[in-house]
């Protein structure tokens, strides 16, 4: 009788270790879920921050004055970003070029004092960072 005891005291412990590991399992589980959530909002923060530099210039019949601080901030930004650099498609609506490099001598130097310009978000980067913008002489 004490060793069906014994026993039955033995499987009983070794029933609620493999309960409590199995609690402790889940729970890891959980966090981990938890974790995945919260450095995804914290990527998609940061692209709307980084985006939102550049949304505020989009638009209709934008002022050469303001393309080129649109056109500054693009290489500050992509000085400092080697990758998910911004890419300006800049020209006519007719004929236009992709530049990523030189954007001051490709640009800035061929936009025209009182005229406008139309500025779109042309492309996102998979992780939602604007990739190209376009501007076209209006």
């Amino acid at each position: 009788m004490e060793n069906a005891t014994k026993a039955l005291l033995i499987s009983a412990s070794v029933l609620i270790a493999i309960i409590i590991i199995a609690i402790g399992i889940r729970l890891v589980g959980i966090g981990k879920g938890s974790v995945d959530q919260v450095d995804d909002l914290s990527n998609n923060l940061t692209s709307a921050m980084v985006n939102s530099q550049f949304e505020s210039f989009e638009g209709k019949h934008i002022e050469s004055v303001k393309v080129k601080q649109l056109v500054r901030r693009i290489i500050t930004y992509n000085e400092k970003n080697s990758s998910n650099k911004i890419t300006v498609i800049f020209g006519t609506s007719s004929n236009s070029t992709s530049y990523q490099t030189d954007l001051e001598g490709n640009v800035i130097d061929n936009l025209e004092d009182n005229k406008t310009y139309k500025v779109s978000i042309n492309d996102f980067y998979g992780n939602g960072l604007i990739s190209s913008m376009k501007i076209i002489k209006e």
